[in-house]
């Protein structure tokens, strides 16, 4: 046998290339011999073509492929079968090795713990979380537990004799009721809120100019990539964490549905349990049989742990939570004792019958990736505050129910982290897809529709057009990340001009797109970046130094078209709003776009909030794209939202007002103050003076008010006609108006738009209807007008309006909230009291300013109900006629004696200098609370100023302007209840400037918190002791000094 050729051969290629004295073992030999063996066919096969005539077929057969004879193929076919059979028995040689101490494990040149396996799979949870979050595309006040069936995969009902092709059990019409779908099936479980609810359907469906509806192509395609992308990971953190993982010979024959060409499918619902049934292939070429296995799913895959093991874990979970002695040391977020009562109230919640697991989720989440303690506890305030009960509403309507906007901050560093959370509730609901959108804002732009049509006609001409219906803009990048668009938007943007300029009489524009995304803008408290914004500035480039004062429309850009949504394109333009507004001291609202992969939203933002227009592709609806960035370059400044009645001539800037003689101008001297938010007031103060009298000052205040509201006006010619002391005297005051009518934010600056036909609207909560009791006649017939109009009387001396007389009001009814542009003049000027030139003059000041409010509430009958660090002002000019120290701002004043509230939803203010009792909101408002918030402004000054002008961030301290009202309640309690402590921490944090005023400062607190605690019965003799003390601490200071 050994004189063939053949096996000679063979047995040479059984020689280790290795070691020339030894063979390879027998795993190696059944591929070699499988490969000669099919050679050896394909050269009989070859052969046998040009043998067959000659008869030479039946030799080479009986030679190589007759198995049982002597022959060379014999012998090899036969080795090969030995050499299969102890491959398929023998253990192969690893590459997989563990250390010596078991705790690293090692893979050719990878090498990891189980601790970074940990790790990397946590992670990928995380990033799983987040991808199925944005694919679910909930509303934002959606419940993942309400808007996503839970599948209770052991109550569904399966029909294993079904073979109807693409079915399987989702599609048994018993499981619709489980599976929420309807008769539709469980395939149309998406798709049907997406056609029933429009804030969805505009995410993927869009109406074409014949009426159709029809779904955005690019935008469903790039929905299944990101489902793609999902199941991907997901498919990597099952590989990873569920054992031993299957051979890909099962995972293959795995199928939830029977297929089109008859192949039935392998998952089954029988007796509330998930079975599969696979084939193992394993060995099939030798035994020639397949293995069938059956297997079934766990308990907890089919949502059997339900509520019983679920709140067995996290019953557990809030003993050992109650357990730990931080429990006990740890505030209460209500008013409990500590945060152990609150627990207690949790552990009653877990144990109820309807617990929604949904309100405990992001504490289990921080727990499972080992979040840092800190984390871990905010998240157990979050779990108990979902579990408190509301507080009760107040006993009085005159309560006004407080909120904060990001204009209320003091002594802040304005971390995004802090700020964001304020914004969304300051912005409130964002309404998209407002029908008329860009009629009114863009329609007013001269010729834009006919030039943006020729623009766009111009682009798709030539051999290279710049835009083709088919595909959209010349070199808009493929998955739209945000350096690519960046690099296209711009250029594009100066072609277009540049069209624009050639072949239209358009006036040419200044305006160019600033694209800084990496670069912060100067002129903002904390460092801002913008992705992309217009400037009035040919020149703007990458190295280009702009300011928040320069923008004029900011833009937002996200790859993710998905990301067009509240929690990320819409607040990151709602905070650049806030910039813009803050920096530009004359602008009534911002327009702004997001730009969201190739979908283009167009917003504006005001002092109510945000509404934008409907979404669409700028690759499918050029005309459109064009039009709003021609709009954007050539809007005038009041179409921008620029104030018109505040003007520029030459260097100087007026404000126009109307008095009874006609239009009058007032010089502009400075801005004094303005504060930074988008939705609320938005006070605005400038100092200015009348051409004719330059020597004496005046204040114009501008802000955006309820109309439910008392007017402030009325309210300082009321106190400046009863001769009030020590408060900023009354001179002139009327409504803006803009476009020849009163400028209010829903009939002007909204153009009359109406958000309830928003994509995304949902009603408000219901709000009082507007009560004239409380509120003056505006007009002096005694007839009211919700916006108010410009008076004719603006004298001091002018008599005041008919009495009030009260009026019925229809049943409370849900209501869209407005906001009017009102502006007060007043005839005295000071500086913030906190500039005071010495300890001496603060106190002083501060004396004087409570012998204001005292005036105002006895002589005036109002409570101010806004005591804080810039309301109280201090003049040390001697050549300045206005008081020596006063208190301005009435916009929340209310008369003592009024019988109902205003109205007015919410109560904006600075809640550093708020009473315990208004944070608790368990008191009528009294003058009390307005005497306590005098103690809290000194004792912010003396923490934060170390000396004039020279303030600072305490970190102790800068969560104040943060934190729930409860808990800040809480806090002061702390500061104020025990007197060593309160000594000690004046010590500690008095800045050096101030720390003669301990003494002072901790006399008053005695007197505003007897034994520590709060005040229980209203104590009028509490104005002269405040005012003694801190009459008899600055006369020590003067001897002191001396």
């Amino acid at each position: 046998m050994f004189e063939s050729p053949v096996v000679v051969f063979l047995s040479v290629l059984g020689i280790d290339e290795k070691n020339a004295r030894a063979f390879h073992g027998a795993a190696a030999y059944s591929p070699a011999l499988s490969k000669f063996v099919k050679l050896s066919q394909m050269l009989v096969i070859r052969r046998a073509v040009a043998a067959a005539e000659d008869g030479d077929v039946e030799r080479f057969k009986e030679a190589f492929l007759v198995q049982g004879s002597r022959s060379p193929f014999d012998w090899a076919y036969k080795q090969r079968q030995i050499a299969r059979r102890i491959a398929s028995n023998t253990t192969g040689t690893g590459f997989i090795i563990w250390t010596e101490d078991c705790q690293r494990v090692a893979y050719h040149e990878i090498s990891l713990t189980m601790g970074d396996l940990g790790d990397f799979v946590a992670t990928q949870v995380k990033l799983a979380q987040r991808d199925l979050n944005e694919l679910l595309m909930l509303h934002l006040e959606e419940r993942r537990s309400e808007a996503i069936p839970f599948l209770r995969l052991y109550k569904m009902e399966d029909n294993h004799a079904n073979n109807q092709g693409e079915w399987s059990f989702l599609k048994d019409l018993r499981n619709a009721e489980i599976l929420q779908c309807g008769k539709s099936g469980a395939g149309q479980w998406l798709m049907d809120p997406i056609i029933e609810h429009e804030w969805l359907s505009f995410e993927f469906l869009s109406l074409a100019k014949c009426g159709r509806i029809k779904r955005q192509r690019k935008r469903v395609e790039q929905y299944f990539r990101d489902v793609d992308s999902f199941l991907e990971r997901l498919l990597l953190l099952v590989h990873i964490t569920s054992g031993q993982p299957a051979r890909g010979t099962e995972i293959l024959t795995l199928r939830h549905m029977n297929t089109s060409n008859g192949h039935h499918r392998s998952i089954f619902i029988e007796n509330g349990l998930v079975g599969t049934v696979t084939s193992y292939h394993k060995g099939y070429n030798i035994t020639g049989t397949l293995k069938v296995i059956h297997r079934y799913l766990p308990k907890e895959v089919l949502g059997q742990i339900g509520n019983e093991e679920t709140q067995d874990f996290l019953v557990a979970l809030v003993s050992a939570l109650q357990a730990l002695p931080a429990a006990r040391h740890l505030p209460s977020c209500r008013s409990g004792k500590n945060l152990l009562e609150d627990l207690s109230r949790l552990m009653t919640t877990v144990n109820a019958d309807d617990f929604d697991i949904e309100r405990i989720l992001p504490l289990l989440q921080a727990i499972l990736h080992k979040e840092p303690d800190h984390v871990i506890w905010d998240r157990v305030y979050d779990a108990v505050a979902e579990s408190t009960p509301p507080p009760r509403p107040s006993s009085s309507f005159q309560q006004t129910p407080l909120s904060i906007n990001t204009g209320s901050f003091a002594n802040s560093a304005e971390h995004r982290k802090h700020v964001d959370d304020v914004l969304k509730e300051e912005l409130g609901h964002l309404y998209v897809g407002v029908p008329g959108f860009f009629d009114a804002f863009f329609g007013d732009v001269p010729g834009l529709r006919t030039a943006a049509q020729a623009v766009l006609d111009k682009c798709k001409e030539g051999d290279s057009p710049l835009y083709q219906v088919e595909s959209g803009w010349q070199g808009w990048p493929e998955g739209a990340k945000e350096k690519d668009v960046l690099s296209w938007f711009a250029p594009l943007i100066d072609q277009l001009l540049d069209i624009a300029d050639e072949h239209l009489s358009k006036p040419w524009s200044p305006r160019r797109p600033l694209a800084q995304p990496h670069r912060p803008l100067q002129g903002s408290t904390a460092d801002r970046k913008l992705d992309i914004g217009f400037v009035d500035d040919p020149d703007a480039g990458v190295d280009s130094k702009c300011r928040w004062s320069q923008i004029l429309i900011p833009g937002e850009l996200k790859s993710n078209p998905s990301a067009d949504k509240a929690s990320k394109a819409w607040l990151d333009l709602g905070r650049y709003a806030r910039e813009v507004l803050a920096a530009q001291d004359s602008r009534r609202f911002v327009l702004g776009f997001t730009l969201c992969g190739p979908f283009l939203r167009l917003w504006e933002f005001d002092r109510l909030g945000g509404i934008a227009s409907e979404q669409f592709d700028v690759n499918e609806d050029g005309l459109q794209f064009v039009s709003a960035m021609l709009g954007f370059l050539w809007m005038n400044e009041a179409q921008l939202g620029f104030d018109p009645t505040i003007v520029t001539v030459g260097d100087k800037r007026y404000i126009e007002i109307e008095r009874e003689n006609g239009k009058e101008r007032l010089v502009v001297d400075k801005m004094i103050k303005r504060v930074p938010c988008v939705a609320g007031r938005a006070t605005t103060c400038w100092k200015v003076y009348q051409e004719e009298d330059p020597g004496t000052p005046l204040v114009v205040k501008d802000s955006w008010q309820y109309p439910e509201r008392e007017e402030e006006g009325e309210l300082l010619r009321e106190a400046t006609e009863k001769g009030v002391r020590n408060v900023a005297r009354y001179f002139h005051h009327e409504t803006v108006r803009v476009g020849g009518q009163d400028d209010d934010i829903r009939a002007n600056v909204r153009k009359g738009l109406d958000i309830t036909k928003a994509t995304n609207y949902k009603p408000e909560r219901s709000m009082p209807p507007p009560n004239n009791t409380g509120r003056r006649a505006s007009r002096r017939d005694g007839s009211s007008s919700v916006a108010g109009r410009k008076r004719s009387s603006s004298s001091a001396n002018a008599p005041l309006p008919p009495s009030k007389r009260p009026c019925s009001s229809s049943p409370t009814k849900p209501a869209i909230v407005n906001r009017v542009h009102r502006r007060v003049i007043v005839r005295d000027y000071g500086k913030a009291i906190y500039k005071a030139s010495s300890p001496a003059s603060l106190l002083a000041a501060l004396e004087q300013c409570i012998e204001g409010y005292e005036s105002l509430h006895t002589r005036g009958g109002m409570l101010q109900r806004d005591i804080s660090l810039n309301n109280l002002m201090v003049n040390e000019d001697d050549e300045n006629p206005s008081w020596r120290a006063f208190l301005i701002d009435l916009d929340l004043a209310i008369h003592e004696q009024r019988e109902m509230s205003s109205g007015a939803r919410g109560k904006t203010g600075t809640r550093a200098f708020m009473a315990i009792g208004v944070l608790l909101d368990d008191e009528q408002h009294s003058f009390m609370h307005d005497l306590e918030s005098f103690f809290w402004v000194l004792f912010w000054i003396c923490i934060h100023y170390d000396g004039p002008n020279q303030g600072s961030i305490v970190p102790q301290y800068e969560k104040w302007n943060y934190i729930d009202t409860k808990e800040l309640a809480k806090l002061k309690k702390g500061e104020v209840g025990d007197e060593s402590d309160f000594l000690g921490t004046a010590e500690a944090t008095f800045t050096p400037y101030y720390q003669s005023l301990i003494s002072c400062v901790n006399r008053l607190r005695r007197k505003v918190f007897p034994d520590g605690g709060r005040w229980r019965v209203p104590n009028p003799k509490l104005y002269s002791e405040m005012k003694e003390i801190l009459r008899a601490a600055r006369d020590d200071l003067k001897e002191s000094e001396e």
